[in-house]
């Protein structure tokens, strides 16, 4: 896992932050698994783009030019959002590395621990995307089970943090149902994957 804070200019920070929090949050089919995700934005403005990807060409040490950019969003959660269909999940469909980029504060009277969770599934072991059918099945009952999972890592929640890791490993948001009322003090996140 790489984690790179202050990964983009305070200036271009707080222009980015005022776009997300202004941005029309919509329900939005995956194409790649069919699941409805609710509070996404998927028309990321060019010069985001530019600026989350240098961030991570930088933090991966490679060509800003070889890296391809599959699938990029902000994602929402608050108190009125509903629960993710998925907890404990891996990403690696989309791509072969996942880049969380946190926006918002978190409130400073948050219990719990915020940002997010690198897993272990306790009973079998299961760090990554499930490879047989009956780690499928293990993951398919226990997705939403909180205690079922080990937490190894833990990238605790900063703005302007960017963090990478595969897109194979199991994680989870922290906590799963965010925090706040709307985009200006909710969990709001940059989610990018790619490859390189």
């Amino acid at each position: 896992m790489k984690i790179r804070d202050e990964a983009i200019a305070p200036g271009l920070f707080e222009s980015l932050r005022q776009f997300a929090r202004n941005a029309n949050f919509t329900t939005v089919e995956s194409p790649y698994d069919g699941v409805e995700y609710p509070d996404l934005v998927v028309e990321i403005p060019p010069w985001i783009r530019v600026a989350i990807g240098c961030a991570i060409a930088e933090c991966m040490d490679v060509d800003y030019r070889h890296l391809k950019i599959h699938t990029q969003f902000f994602r929402l959660t608050t108190e009125n959002t509903p629960a993710a269909p998925h907890g404990a999940h891996n990403d690696a469909i989309h791509g072969e590395f996942s880049a969380f980029y946190y926006v918002n504060d978190k409130p400073e009277n948050l219990e719990g621990i915020a940002g997010t969770s690198l897993l272990t599934h306790k009973r079998t072991g299961m760090a990554y995307q499930p490879r047989t059918v009956e780690e499928w099945e293990v993951w398919n009952e226990d997705t939403n089970n909180y205690d079922a999972w080990q937490i190894d890592e833990m990238v605790f929640w900063e703005p302007n943090r960017l963090a990478i890791y595969p897109a194979e490993r199991m994680h989870r948001a922290e906590p799963p149902g965010g925090w706040g009322e709307d985009a200006s003090d909710g969990r709001l996140v940059l989610i990018t994957f790619f490859s390189c």
